[in-house]
């Protein structure tokens, strides 16, 4: 069963969403509004749609995510017992969306879509990148991780004396720099500061 939605300007939220229908189970309901902002999401990407004033589809797209959140605070026990009850906020949904339309495991994301790929640093150290578009608006966040044989380690490298670390950057940044990988290498190369030969040597000890 398809849900019909309406859009209405909104004081507070700017435009408010909202089903023509309530007559629809919990999961029907979040099901359908959730495949229709994962289409605004890959719209907005496809087009690179400029801001047009209140009825954007990235304004759309952002009071569809108040509505799903609405409705699971509005049904709790509807929500515990759905596929998403490990959604508890709008940033939840928000990277719920992302998700189901990620880049393949280990291909690098465009530019505003979520995804997880490596980079080598120095010809020997593995790092997992993870790339979350728009995780605050219209602020992108990358995530580095030394990986070994598959698995995160606590241990360093080139970037990191702890095996993690990560950014936020606005998308305007990431466009200069031409691509998510561009960026993440970037990055790596002005912030290469640990001195990798003196923690291998304290390693030994």
């Amino acid at each position: 069963m398809s849900v019909k939605i309406w859009y209405k300007k909104c004081a507070s939220l700017g435009l408010r969403a909202d089903l023509e229908t309530a007559d629809m189970d919990y999961n029907t309901k979040i099901a359908g509004i959730t495949a229709e902002a994962v289409r605004l999401d890959q719209t907005i990407l496809n087009e690179q749609e400029p801001d047009n004033g209140t009825f954007s589809l990235l304004n759309m797209l952002n009071s569809l995510i108040w509505l799903m959140d609405d409705i699971a605070r509005k049904n709790p026990e509807d929500h515990k017992a759905s596929p998403w009850a490990a959604l508890r906020c709008r940033l939840d949904w928000k990277h719920h969306i992302q998700d189901i339309w990620a880049a393949p495991e280990g291909a690098e994301p465009r530019i505003g879509q979520r995804g997880v790929f490596m980079i080598t640093l120095e010809e020997r150290y593995q790092v997992q990148v993870s790339y979350r578009p728009d995780y605050f608006s219209g602020t992108d966040h990358l995530e580095f991780r030394h990986v070994r044989d598959g698995l995160h380690i606590d241990e360093p490298m080139p970037i990191s004396k702890t095996g993690y670390t990560s950014f936020f950057k606005h998308r305007n940044a990431f466009t200069e720099f031409g691509s998510v990988k561009a960026t993440a290498l970037a990055y790596c190369a002005a912030n290469s500061n640990v001195d990798m030969e003196a923690e291998n040597q304290m390693s030994l000890f």
